[in-house]
């Protein structure tokens, strides 16, 4: 079954012959090679004559070519510009496909036997929120096709590290689901992550299985720590996914004998936190789209910072005071400095006539600035004279009932009886 092509082996393809070069892995559907294509480096699989029941062993392979010259002919490795869904290009007449070869792949997630892998080298927590940026953003260009990865697992999630760079590759598509019952995904993916309506109900992999096992890997790269850290025994663990129970999430009680490790789940904002619990909820009738997920976690990046204390990394958000690692405040969102004064901005705080000098021409509460994340905020004029915002050479005017938004270096300018009052925002 395994070591079918040896060094110098001419296969056929639809764009013509590839030479093996060496066997390098062995999987349970298929061997993997490395190929030589006109003098560039290729991947090569070449699936097992092995019966997938209920099908023989011709129909399985049957079944596979089709499946393969499918996802050819649908081009998806083009989706994304830097090749980072390395779908195949090119299929064999014997039963194969052939797609990219990656320098330097490495899994995000690997034994220590097997080598280094992405998570198991303390990467900086803003390449670890990349990642899960990068296969969210990869996967929402596929599940806009109709198109399901189908098996995201430890060995299908590759990463290059060079540097401060982290590239993301999506390996591996022979699992894929298209929604084309003729085409089914032939086996149903690792159980690690695997969602939890697969597990029990022996449904076919699709999108909403995606979300839930980049769920699985979301929590270990955002929290330091797998999903089912602390489990005692693998029927804890099952028991925890059935429920959609996350170690360490307030709402589904502590349990965090033994979980000392990694960061606690109120490092992430609301948001976050609610994005992560439907992500692995065991039903995918409430499971977000990939769309939705990306978005949200794109709009969180201006509120990632880090802890003044501790140097944790933490999710801002207007209610929070303390970090949530040492417990030590984390300080105002903005500051306002007014006649040497500088008044901290935690949450939505009204400003009038006593913060501001006593000046009789600002009314009592005059403006309303609300922190929408760290440096930056809005601001909604409530008095009757308006304020004016210089930044840099721009100057922007609003007028009583109307908001603006404000950033650290503007200044503001409101017209009073006596001069200007001026103030800074920090």
């Amino acid at each position: 079954m395994f070591n079918m092509h040896a060094p110098g082996t001419k296969v056929e393809t639809n764009i013509g012959d590839i030479a093996i070069i060496k066997d390098i892995s062995a999987g349970g559907e298929g061997q993997g090679y490395l190929a030589d294509y006109k003098g560039k480096k290729v991947f090569y699989k070449q699936f097992h004559q092995s019966a997938v029941p209920p099908r023989t062993p011709e129909q399985t392979m049957a079944l596979r070519k089709a499946r393969t010259k499918f996802l050819v002919d649908s081009e998806i490795y083009k989706l994304d510009n830097l090749g980072r869904i390395n779908a195949p290009f090119a299929y064999s007449k014997e039963g194969g496909y052939v797609c990219a070869w990656i320098e330097n792949l490495m899994p995000l997630v690997a034994e220590p036997v097997d080598g280094p892998s992405f998570l198991g080298q303390g990467r900086p927590y803003a390449q670890r929120v990349g990642v899960m940026l990068q296969i969210a953003d990869l996967l929402s260009l596929v599940h806009a096709q109709g198109l399901s990865h189908g098996d995201l697992n430890d060995d299908n999630i590759g990463i290059v590290s060079e540097g401060d760079t982290v590239r993301v590759y999506l390996i591996d598509w022979s699992n894929f689901n298209c929604g084309d019952p003729a085409l089914p995904p032939v086996m149903a993916g690792a159980e690690g992550s695997m969602a939890w309506w697969i597990r029990s109900k022996g449904d076919i992999p699709d999108r909403a299985s995606d979300v839930y096992s980049l769920g699985i890997y979301g929590h270990e790269l955002l929290l330091d720590r797998p999903v089912v850290q602390g489990c005692k025994s693998i029927a804890e663990m099952l028991e925890r996914l059935e429920k959609g129970d996350l170690a360490g999430d307030p709402l589904r009680g502590r349990h965090l004998a033994g979980n000392d490790t990694g960061l606690p789940f109120e490092i992430l904002s609301p948001e976050l936190q609610a994005q992560l619990r439907m992500m692995l909820r065991p039903t995918k009738q409430t499971t977000p789209s990939i769309g939705v997920i990306s978005q949200v976690m794109h709009g969180s990046l201006q509120n990632l910072i880090t802890c003044p204390s501790c140097n944790s990394p933490l999710w801002w958000h207007a209610t929070r005071d303390n970090c949530p690692k040492c417990s030590q405040p984390i300080g105002a969102a903005l500051h306002v400095v007014v006649n040497g004064k500088t008044i901290p901005i935690s949450g939505a705080m009204l400003l009038g006539r006593d913060e501001l000098g006593g000046d009789g021409a600002v009314s009592m509460h005059h403006l309303r600035v609300h922190p929408m994340s760290p440096g930056r905020g809005h601001l909604t004029v409530l008095g009757l004279n308006g304020i004016k915002r210089q930044r840099g050479t721009e100057r922007v005017m609003a007028r009583t009932g109307q908001t603006m938004d404000i950033m650290a270096g503007d200044r503001l300018e409101i017209a009073t009886t006596t001069q200007p009052l001026l103030l800074s925002v920090l």
